[in-house]
C-alpha cells in the first residue's frame, strides 16, 4: 500500500508487515520542486518526488513543468529487501526521463539507486542493500517536451477515447443479444402453431 495503510486493523490480522510501518502519511501540499545549489555557486531547479511517485507523471511533470532541470527521487526500500520492487521503480523513472528529456536518479537507502541520462539510458548504477557512491555528470535541460507542455490532457484524451471504445462494444453487444431474441422466440412460436394445426 506505499506509505498509507488503509483498514489497518483488518489488514494487520493477516498481513503481519503491516505492524513494521506504523505511520500512515498523506501527500502534502507542497510543489513537487526543490532547488540545489551547486558548488559553483548556481541554483539549480529540481524535480522530486519519492520512490513510488516515479509511476506517477502528474506528479514529476508537474516539477518539470515549473522549471525542474532534473529529476530527483530519493527512496528507501527497506520493506521490500530484495525483491524486484526498486528495480520496478528505476525503470519507471527511466519512463519519465525519456517521457521529459531529462537526466534522472534514483537515490536509496537500501535498494538500487541509478543515475540516468535523458534517453533512459543507464549511466550508473548499484545493487540493492550495498554500500556503494554513484559519482556522474549529468546535463541539466530548460528545454520542455511535448508531455511537460500538455500535461494530463493526453492520458486523459486516451483514457476517454478507451471509455467510449468500450461503451460502444457493450452497446453493440447488448444490440446483438436485442436481434437474436426476436428471431429465436418467433421460430418457437411458428413450431408451437404448426403442432396445433
Amino acid at each position: 500500500f506505499g506509505e498509507f495503510i488503509p483498514f489497518r486493523d483488518v489488514i494487520s490480522s493477516f498481513a503481519t508487515e503491516v505492524a513494521q510501518a506504523s505511520k500512515d502519511m498523506e501527500a502534502g501540499q507542497e510543489a513537487p520542486l526543490m532547488t540545489l545549489r551547486l558548488r559553483d555557486g548556481r541554483d539549480v531547479p529540481v524535480a522530486v518526488g519519492i520512490c513510488f511517485e516515479a509511476a506517477y507523471p502528474s506528479v514529476i511533470g508537474q516539477g518539470v513543468a515549473l522549471g525542474g532541470q532534473m529529476i530527483v527521487t530519493p527512496s528507501n526500500n527497506y520493506h521490500f529487501r530484495s525483491s524486484g520492487e526498486s528495480a520496478q521503480q528505476g525503470q519507471l523513472l527511466r519512463m519519465r526521463a525519456m517521457e521529459y528529456s531529462r537526466a534522472a536518479i534514483q537515490s536509496s537507502t537500501t535498494g538500487s539507486s541509478y543515475v540516468i541520462r535523458p534517453d533512459g539510458s543507464v549511466l550508473a548504477s548499484t545493487n540493492t542493500q550495498s554500500v556503494a557512491t554513484l559519482i556522474a555528470d549529468v546535463p541539466l535541460r530548460t528545454s520542455t517536451t511535448l508531455a511537460t507542455r500538455a500535461g494530463e490532457r493526453i492520458p486523459s484524451a486516451f483514457m476517454g477515447a478507451t471509455l467510449l471504445i468500450a461503451l460502444a462494444g457493450l452497446v453493440a453487444a447488448l444490440r446483438g443479444r436485442a436481434s437474436m431474441r426476436p428471431a429465436g422466440a418467433a421460430t418457437r412460436d411458428n413450431r408451437q402453431n404448426v403442432t396445433h394445426d
